[in-house]
């Protein structure tokens, strides 16, 4: 079984988690709002690659 999936803005993601998490970690806020206004992983935000704004969020989210 071919489970097929569409891709998704990290933009549209990131307003879904403002969305669901009502209380974020302090820590976590700063890439929320890097990733709500990018459109993939492989673009720069400021300085910083996508790729690690999106590593950073995740690990800051669950502490």
């Amino acid at each position: 079984m071919t489970v097929k999936t569409e891709e998704r803005n990290l933009y549209t993601i990131a307003q879904e988690i403002w969305e669901d998490w009502k209380k974020p970690n302090f820590a976590a806020i700063p890439y929320m709002r890097a990733m709500n206004v990018m459109v993939s992983p492989d673009e720069r935000y400021l300085y910083d690659p996508g790729t690690e704004i999106v590593l950073r969020f995740l690990c800051n989210c669950g502490t």
